[in-house]
């Protein structure tokens, strides 16, 4: 399941990158917008664990502990 859920999620990934960087026809473009769509993945990495740390609850004290 998970590598399902993986594949799902890499397939569109690679096909909006593929979109965005565009023919190789003109080398200029085709070079510029992979640095451009790098520095996007990275701005989404790092925004990921940023907003899980604010959007996901966590529970302290005697309701923490199992058993």
């Amino acid at each position: 399941m998970t590598n399902a859920l993986r594949q799902t999620g890499t397939a569109p990934g690679v096909a909006v990158s593929g979109t965005i960087a565009g023919s190789g026809a003109s080398p200029d473009r085709f070079v510029a917008r992979p640095h451009d769509l790098a520095a996007l993945g990275g701005a989404l990495w790092l925004a990921a664990p940023t907003l899980t740390v604010f959007a996901v609850p966590t529970t302290r004290g005697a309701e923490a502990r199992c058993g």
